[in-house]
């Protein structure tokens, strides 16, 4: 991947070395992660080096850094991280830290994946030493994404971590927490709590839950309210039932006073993090809640000349810079992706109705907004309604333009498998890896490695055998109509 500086042929090759995969020798995927490696830092310092000033609306600014080039390189270094052996695994991966930039926040989410690769192979032995330098330089840090990409690293360390270690770093961590006041930072560092896995003391676990909860029960801000209830997933099930409930409570009270579509999704967010633990009729009243706003914001031949007019006193400043129709669009699509931020409890009744507005909208809509935003939530509508909402996305889809056909994954059914793979074999469709694990869930096979990618080798040899077995022709071009698809 020697071509500096030109990051689309570096994404063609990273492209070809994450179809290559586990077939790449370990041997050979250590030498060629060292070398990404050493380019990946490389890339990050010349990113640090001053920048020409320009001028932009008669203002002088500083040049926007462009990390094309970063981005490719950290992302083949991902694809290869996995293999590298656990003798050079460590090195990487403090390099790596040691490079973590201070000065913008989206290189991190990378380096959160890189970190995460490399640690799965980090050996026993090194893995205590490595998590003693990760918690030192969290507690160092102030940006919640800096410290969060850092508990990436702690989390793939995970359970080889020794317990001695993890009770130490897990003291550390609690000792920095409760000396933040920050929201945000103190969810990253609790992260990092979670991260140590069930090592952790318990005592330790239940004083991160309460910190939180006891700021938690102050706070107003829907996004520090967020964040916080992230935390409190983070850390798990050790978390005891009745902090998750009065989190959850806290969540849905708010929710009930708020109307703007941004706010309640980030409640929503919040709410979802905490898992599974929430208790079903939370669950259901934050879903109602998003669905009734949802009502409010049909198309306008749906309004009357009154509720129109409520709409302009509610939202003026909102409407100043575009037109009522464009308005409610967004807003709809922010709520809808807020049901599915809630999870796999929200009830099929709620689901239905809110995929009911979108696909009514869509129909007379010849934007991607609605279906995108029916996506977000379609594996939680029911059977009945599934089976009649597909023959209407499938019909947009296939469309003569470029769709992602992932965004209606969730409404595939059991017995709808050979369904799937006639959808991936369009020439318009695009984003099949959420096909690919809708296969998955649908037949009860994960094909995801361990970076949560789906893992394409994995996925064409099972399907060999089930195309064997259930008479499919992967060899057959795509059929020409919705008619000839099979399932349908």
């Amino acid at each position: 991947m020697h071509q500096e500086g030109n990051p689309s042929k570096l994404y063609a090759l990273e492209g070809g070395l994450r179809a290559l995969g586990s077939s790449v020798p370990e041997a050979k995927a250590g030498e060629l992660a060292g070398e990404l490696a050493e380019m990946v830092t490389a890339a990050l310092r010349r990113l640090e080096s001053p920048r020409p000033q320009i001028r932009v609306q008669g203002r002088v600014v500083a040049q926007p850094r462009d990390l094309s080039e970063f981005s490719a390189l950290s992302s083949g270094l991902e694809v290869l991280g996995s293999r590298v052996p656990e003798a050079t695994a460590g090195e990487l991966f403090l390099n790596l830290v040691a490079e973590m930039p201070r000065w913008d926040r989206y290189p991190h989410s990378i380096l959160a994946d890189d970190l995460m690769a490399l640690g799965s192979r980090v050996p026993e032995a090194k893995a205590g030493e490595l998590a003693e330098k990760l918690v030192t330089e969290m507690r160092q840090r102030t940006d919640p994404y800096e410290i969060s990409a850092l508990a990436s690293g702690l989390r793939a360390l995970g359970s080889h971590v020794p317990a001695d270690k993890t009770a130490a770093a897990a003291e550390k961590l609690l000792a920095e927490m409760r000396q933040r006041t920050d929201p945000h930072e103190i969810s990253a560092l609790v992260s990092g709590l979670g991260a140590l896995g069930s090592h952790v003391p318990a005592d330790k676990t239940a004083a991160a839950a309460e910190k939180l909860l006891a700021e938690m029960r102050q706070e107003k801000d829907q996004e520090k309210l967020s964040a916080m209830a992230s935390g409190l997933g983070a850390l798990g099930s050790r978390v005891p039932e009745a902090k998750i409930v009065e989190a959850a409570e806290k969540l849905v009270a708010e929710m009930r006073q708020r109307e703007d579509p941004y706010q309640l999704s980030i409640l929503a967010r919040g709410l979802g993090a905490l898992g599974s633990r929430v208790p079903a009729d939370k669950t259901a009243a934050a879903a109602e809640r998003l669905v009734a706003e949802m009502r409010h914001r049909m198309s306008l031949s749906e309004l009357s000349a009154l509720e129109i007019s409520a709409l302009r006193r509610r939202f003026p400043a909102q409407l100043v810079h575009g037109s009522l129709s464009a308005f409610l669009a967004l807003d709809r699509s922010t709520l809808a992706r807020a049901l599915g931020e809630l999870g796999s409890r929200v009830p099929e009744a709620a689901a239905d109705e809110a995929a009911e507005i979108l696909v009514a909208e869509m129909r007379q809509r010849k934007d991607s907004a609605d279906l995108q935003a029916l996506g977000a939530f379609a594996a939680r509508v029911s059977d009945a309604k599934a089976s009649t909402l597909l023959p209407d996305t499938l019909d947009r889809i296939l469309a003569p333009r470029l769709w992602d056909c992932g965004m209606v994954a969730g409404l595939f059914r059991r017995q709808q498998t050979s369904l799937i793979l006639d959808l991936m074999k369009w020439p318009t469709c695009s984003g099949t890896d959420s096909l690919t694990r809708r296969i998955g869930e649908l037949e009860n096979v994960s094909f995801e490695d361990q970076q949560h990618r789906i893992d394409q080798q994995r996925f064409q040899d099972w399907l060999k055998l089930w195309a064997a077995k259930n008479n499919y022709d992967l060899s057959a071009p795509p059929t020409p109509t919705l008619k000839g698809m099979r399932g349908l």
